[in-house]
């Protein structure tokens, strides 16, 4: 089994100087976004040249602490003058996005360990019209920029973040509860996932939505273009959602007593989705991003933070036991800098992972030895045979 990996991400592009907390307690890879308006203002055309030079020198001082850097090619935000012409809804960004991605790796180089092209892809309310264009051009601008990305860097690391939401049936008896497991996990997961890994959307999905749209946004070859090879698929899990139909026919959350969100921490619901992606999409190589869930009454609690973190953990650790490419964990912002015990979990989590890679490069060295003593005496006799 391949030794994990604990890295950290930021949901902000981070302030030049003083490196980031976890990076400083010794992170395998630091994740961040950084500001597409910031880097190319009109969307289109150069880089602003001071920008990209400090950004150079933040990742300069990441590989020179021995953090691998992933970029996440944009944030939520994007340049003024594409937000006016429709953002995502209209096919253009995501063929001006590409022409970004090209420019970046060409200022960037060989720095960038790991291209995320989109963390958490926003396309506004889930079952409309503009939030299926969005989606789909989405997914086409990931498959652009990922192509432009290899003709500029051949060897360069690819990636994309998704929020996989595990559902659960109100009441598993009921078959409307059921259907709305079921629409959740088509316009909320297969939207992207499908495209992304399959080439394709699931039949379900556009029947479905057929009242709403005759999905003539997909041109011919979109599917090809956005299934590209994926490095690695970052899956982020905040736990589970118990849905039901409501009344008018909606998708509702439900709500435990006694709580204000429909949030429920459950690390079954991992291992589900991990099995899941598994099954569906074998040889996906994962990296699951955790964030700790915010207390019922708003002020975070440390420790729950930190057991959070190692049970959600474990059940990482028992997936890649039982033959799941997983790879690691990447903990979402997490609070190491005032927080003395979840910094506390954090560099333990980090040593203990690093004590079981050294264990690994060890054994891999060992293994490379006693094959190279085992081949010596049939090289050493081949040779005598040619000597003779």
């Amino acid at each position: 089994m391949r030794p994990l990996s604990i890295g950290a991400a930021t949901a902000d592009t981070p302030a030049p100087g003083l490196l980031p907390a976890p990076v400083r307690i010794g992170a395998d890879l630091y994740r961040f976004p950084v500001r597409w308006e910031r880097i190319q203002p009109s969307g289109t055309g150069e880089l602003d040249r001071d920008a990209v030079a400090q950004l150079t020198r933040f990742l300069d001082s990441l590989l020179e602490a021995g953090t691998t850097p992933a970029l996440v090619l944009t944030g939520a935000d994007l340049p003024p003058a594409l937000a006016r012409a429709g953002g995502w809804t209209n096919r253009a960004t995501a063929e001006a996005f590409a022409g970004y991605a090209r420019k970046m790796t060409r200022a960037l180089g060989p720095r960038v360990a790991l291209w995320t092209t989109f963390d958490e892809p926003q396309t506004g309310p889930p079952g409309t019209v503009d939030a299926l264009v969005a989606a789909h051009h989405l997914v086409v601008a990931h498959g652009l920029a990922a192509t432009a990305i290899r003709e500029e860097a051949r060897d360069a690391r690819i990636s994309i973040s998704l929020p996989i939401r595990v559902t659960r049936p109100a009441d598993d008896q009921d078959s409307t509860h059921l259907e709305a497991v079921r629409a959740v996990d088509l316009l909320r997961n297969h939207v992207f996932l499908g495209p992304l890994l399959d080439g394709s959307y699931p039949t379900d999905l556009v029947a479905a939505t057929r009242h709403l749209s005759d999905w003539s946004f997909v041109r011919g070859g979109d599917l090809v273009i956005a299934r590209q090879r994926l490095d690695l698929l970052q899956v982020t899990y905040r736990d589970t959602v118990q849905v039901r139909r409501g009344t008018t026919g909606e998708v509702e959350e439900v709500v435990p007593p006694g709580r204000t969100s429909a949030r429920i921490v459950d690390p079954q619901g991992l291992t589900d989705m991990l099995q899941s992606l598994d099954l569906v999409f074998p040889g996906v190589p994962l990296q699951v991003g955790l964030a700790c869930p915010p207390a019922p009454d708003g002020v975070g609690d440390a420790d729950q933070c930190s057991e959070y973190l190692a049970a959600h953990l474990a059940r990482i650790e028992q997936a890649a036991e039982d033959g799941i490419d997983v790879r690691g964990l990447l903990v979402l912002e997490p609070p190491v800098d005032g927080d003395a015990t979840v910094a506390d979990w954090f560099s333990g989590a980090l040593s203990r992972h690093g004590q079981a890679r050294a264990a690994a490069q060890a054994e891999a060295m060992a293994a490379a030895r006693a094959r190279t003593e085992a081949a010596r005496p049939g090289f050493l006799r081949r040779l005598l045979r040619k000597g003779t």
